[in-house]
This record gives C-alpha cells, structure tokens and sequence, in this order.
C-alpha cells in the first residue's frame, strides 16, 4: 500500500478513535466497561442514563473501534492498546 493512502487509513481511524471518546459520558461509559462486560441495562444504571441513550453511546464507541459484543450480548472494552503497549514496550 502507497505510503500517503496508509496515512490517510491512519489518520481516518484516529479521527473515528477520537470522534467515539469525545462525549464525557462516553469516557464514562469506557471506564465502567474496563472493570468488565456489562449488559446495556448495566450500563446505563452504572451511568445514570436511560437504556436508549446508553445504546446510542455503545454504538459511537463501537465505531471507533472501543467497545465490542462479548460474551452473553453484553458489550465490553476491546483490548487494542493492550496489543499497542506490546508493541511499543
């Protein structure tokens, strides 16, 4: 792949990364989901939001690549800077 295309994929997705953890509540959510896999009812009681809007929030996380389905369709937290700090030591 072209060098300037591989940048434009990269800068691409760290918009989608920064775009999904620009809402506080989002940040909220990404926190409560670290300490483990939650059901959106969870989550929203966790974070004193409604179901709905817990949703639409999973759903902007998810897009950027935070949050995953995981087990018993309760969502959790992906681990890619888990893999990052591997790499970079």
């Amino acid at each position: 792949m072209p060098g300037r295309k591989l940048k434009n994929l990269l800068y691409e997705q760290v918009a989608r990364i920064g775009k999904a953890a620009s809402s506080p509540k989002r940040l909220e959510l990404i926190e409560v989901l670290s300490q483990g896999e939650k059901s959106v009812e969870q989550l929203a009681v966790a974070t004193d939001i409604s179901v709905k809007l817990a949703s639409a929030h999973l759903k902007e996380l998810k897009s950027g690549g935070w949050s995953r389905r995981g087990a018993r369709a309760r969502t959790c937290i992906t681990g890619w800077w888990t893999c990052r700090s591997r790499i970079c030591g």
